[in-house]
């Protein structure tokens, strides 16, 4: 059996459509498996949508009444999934015919594979296509995944966009890091635990599936969430380096003129502030001519006192 977990933070439309491709692609006589869906706080209507599909058996559900993040998520999902296979899936796929059946085939390969992945046209990493494929709308989408082949190659990271790994493996590594809060940088972690316990990793040559990209962060839409969403990734970014034992320190130093406008300094310490760990500014206050302009320089950089 495949425990296939799919997490939901509003977004209904395209959890929608991934429910919906779900079961009109994936047979139960070809592969047996089951769904769990972890609803993280939503309150799009997500929670009464799930509801006819939690009372005919179709998804288990678990209902937070908050965002646990997607590794905390995941994690719970996988704490009562009974299937010897974990898939992890985001809600904004489409899948297409076949698509299980083909990761299956590529996962037992090999007895040293412990995770494959599919091929997308969204995606970082080793699995988005090139050049991006150019269908229109689910008709195209079905006819191009049906004739899609591409290169089935061994690689050293899966974006968890949609990976079938081995549930021993899972629990042999420990399922997901929820040091990673909301996510990202999860998967390279977990990757890099599976490789180094000598597993293997591969793409999928005949698996195609249409991936939209990024939707529970929203940082497609909205400038703000674009600015945490890089936040994030930069703190997470160092939390995977520290666990790896991978981690150097970056210091930064600055000489700063009274002559500097307050916003200027301000966007340049914004720009640079969540990649360093310490930032030093040297303001040569005796010889500037007028002490005014440092206090407003001052006050800038109290916003950033943390570092």
């Amino acid at each position: 059996m495949v425990s296939i977990i799919i997490l939901c933070y509003n977004q209904l439309s395209y959890t929608k459509q991934c429910l919906e491709s779900l079961f009109a692609n994936t047979s139960q006589i070809r592969s047996e498996f089951e769904v769990i869906v972890v609803n993280n706080g939503s309150t799009d209507g997500t929670k009464e949508y799930l509801k006819p599909y939690e009372d005919d058996g179709r998804i288990r559900a678990i209902h937070n009444d908050y965002n646990a993040g997607f590794p905390k998520a995941n994690n719970q999902a996988a704490a009562i999934a009974k299937g010897e296979y974990l898939c992890l899936l985001n809600n904004d796929t489409i899948l297409t015919e076949g698509w299980l059946e083909k990761l299956l085939r590529c996962i037992r390969s090999d007895h040293t594979i412990a995770a494959v992945g599919p091929w997308t046209n969204h995606s970082s990493g080793h699995q988005r296509t090139d050049p991006a494929p150019n269908y229109r709308g689910p008709a195209e989408l079905k006819s191009f995944a049906a004739r899609f082949s591409d290169e089935e190659k061994y690689v050293d990271f899966l974006v968890f966009f949609c990976v079938l790994i081995r549930r021993d493996v899972w629990d042999e590594i420990g399922g997901l890091s929820e040091k990673m809060g909301r996510g990202t940088w999860e998967d390279n972690l977990f990757c890099y635990r599976l490789l180094e316990k000598g597993y293997k990793m591969k793409v999928c040559g005949d698996a195609y599936i249409h991936h939209y990209g990024s939707k529970s962060f929203g940082q497609n839409d909205d400038p703000k969430k674009l600015k945490e969403f890089a936040s994030l990734m930069a703190e997470n970014q160092k939390i995977f380096l520290r666990e790896v034992d991978r981690y150097e320190t970056v210091g930064l130093s600055m000489i700063c003129s009274d002559s500097e406008k307050p916003e200027t300094l301000r966007r340049s310490l914004e720009s640079v502030a969540q990649w360093v760990d310490s930032i030093n500014i040297v303001f040569n206050y005796k010889d500037y001519p007028k002490p005014w302009r440092v206090k407003k320089l001052l006050k800038v950089v109290e916003e950033f006192k943390n570092i």
